[in-house]
């Protein structure tokens, strides 16, 4: 911006004396000109196409945060290191609930490899917990019932409460 300051009173100097900007051999080119002669640079149908861009552009940022509005609200925050199904949660005859988990921590290639799901189990009655989780390869049961560990027992009262 300094620079541009500084090199006013030349540019003003040669935009008022076209003899002098000859004088330099500067050679113009066609947005130059234009640009002389109050005229805009673009066309008619560059400015349709930059509108349309910029529309479009702007449509794909609202999707893009109305996706992640919604996968907030489903998802919620994070509970230890993992997030839980809000809008899936399930419940059992027995009072038990159950929904799907998935990490905090985003999955590498080697996550994507392995393919696993995680179900987590609550009892509001003990307030415990217990989980399952399957590979792609092999199925693993439902762990013993055991108290919630870090973040977890924020999880299990916010559950108990809400659905109690």
């Amino acid at each position: 911006m300094k620079t541009l300051l500084k090199a006013f009173p030349l540019l003003l100097g040669l935009f008022a004396c076209p003899a002098a900007a000859q004088e330099h051999q500067w050679q113009t080119s066609n947005s130059e000109e234009r640009i002389q002669h109050n005229e805009p640079i673009y066309k008619t149908e560059e400015k349709g196409v930059l509108d349309q861009f910029t529309t479009d552009v702007q449509q794909l940022e609202d999707q893009t945060k109305q996706a992640s509005e919604a996968y907030d609200e489903r998802w919620g925050k994070c509970y230890g290191s993992k997030r839980y199904d809000w809008f899936g949660w399930k419940q059992a005859p027995n009072g038990t609930w159950t929904t799907s988990v998935i990490s905090c921590i985003p999955p590498t290639n080697f996550d994507d490899e392995i393919k696993s799901t995680e179900t987590i189990a609550v009892t509001c009655k003990g307030l415990k917990i217990a989980r399952r989780i399957s590979f792609s390869y092999f199925k693993e049961g439902w762990s013993d019932w055991h108290d919630p560990g870090y973040g977890e027992k924020a999880l299990v009262n916010k559950l108990c409460a809400t659905y109690q």
